[in-house]
């Protein structure tokens, strides 16, 4: 490395690289948006519960950086927060989510899963696998989703006089 500042662009570029590269190894080849969120946010979650310092490095320094490498960083970080968002309307789309600012409902999810790394210890009551996976839960009623609420498939499958139409099986 020449300077610090190449070190802490090579920090942050490694560190977006692996939350874009964990997000489409997560989502890639699924369909349903509810698998789709939870899966995107359980590893982002993880990312920030097992890769704390270059977290923080990231969240705090990447205004630091010098252009075009700044630039080129933020676009990243918002192509990530668009996929989310789109995963979102995806299912608001399909009646899977009831949110009304699919776009709001991004920020907040990716924001709440950001704070994992400043208070997350390895040797705390919960592993990072257990917080993560209750941030996807936490993330999929942030975009309103029903867990008892019948699929959209699963209700129009039900005739409109089926006495249990609306009741969820399991």
């Amino acid at each position: 490395m020449r300077s610090k500042q190449d070190l802490l662009e090579a920090i942050i570029g490694r560190t977006v690289d692996g939350v874009l590269d964990d997000f489409r190894s997560a989502v890639d080849g699924l369909s349903d948006p509810v698998e789709r969120l939870r899966r995107a946010v359980r590893v982002y979650a993880l990312r920030h519960a097992t890769h704390r310092r270059e977290a923080l490095v990231a969240n705090r320094d990447t205004a630091s950086l010098p252009e075009p490498a700044r630039t080129r960083t933020r676009q990243r970080e918002r192509d990530h927060e668009r996929a989310v968002r789109a995963i979102i309307c995806d299912g608001v789309g399909t009646g899977d989510f009831h949110v009304g600012s699919p776009e709001l409902a991004s920020f907040a999810i990716l924001e709440m899963c950001l704070s994992i790394a400043r208070w997350f210890r390895d040797d705390g009551a919960r592993t990072a696998g257990q917080v993560a996976d209750e941030y996807a839960d936490f993330a999929l009623r942030i975009a309103g989703f029903v867990p008892d609420r019948p699929s959209p498939a699963g209700r129009a499958q039900q005739g409109p006089d089926d006495p249990n139409r609306g009741v969820h099986n399991g």
